[in-house]
């Protein structure tokens, strides 16, 4: 191990394995997909938005068009009991200058496919942080073409997770 060897400072081998840790995950996101994106959403029914096949939206109900913004963050909100980031770990943040209706919703879409979960592709889950707690709003799962898919009636931040191991 890099910390075999080393005498005395164990709190500053943590921060070094904590910082290697970071860089990496920062670096695979990097190479992975842009950072910031953004895309025209239209006013009506329907109106679907394609960010380069990293994700897809449909939103129903739109009152008031806009622009919506995708940015990938590393790291993570706050982690979820019994759960397990992908890896690299970063979220996925939405904004919108528009206005959904108040039976309005969002079809999300992520693709999964380049990131590493643990266990089974088909248990990951699409999470919704509010601010304060997690919300599983996974619809579906396609091992097939590596992509997850949520419902929801807002815009958040959105992380994918996997169920820790027993």
């Amino acid at each position: 191990s890099i910390t075999n060897g080393l005498k005395g400072s164990e709190k500053l081998n943590k921060q070094l394995l904590s910082a290697m840790a970071e860089g990496t995950n920062a670096l695979e996101l990097d190479l992975m997909a842009p950072v910031n994106s953004k895309a025209t959403v239209s006013a009506g029914k329907h109106s679907a938005v394609d960010f380069n096949g990293i994700a897809w939206m449909v939103f129903n109900n739109v009152e008031e068009p806009g622009t919506i913004f995708l940015k990938l963050k590393h790291g993570l909100p706050a982690f979820a009991k019994g759960m397990q980031p992908a890896w690299p770990i970063f979220t996925y943040e939405l904004d919108f200058t528009g206005k959904i209706a108040e039976n309005g919703y969002l079809d999300l879409s992520f693709f999964i496919g380049g990131l590493n979960l643990v266990g089974r592709v088909s248990s990951a889950r699409l999470l919704e942080w509010d601010g304060k707690n997690y919300r599983d709003i996974t619809s579906h799962v396609d091992p097939v073409r590596g992509t997850i898919m949520g419902r929801t009636d807002r815009l958040a931040t959105y992380v994918i997770m996997s169920p820790k191991p027993n």
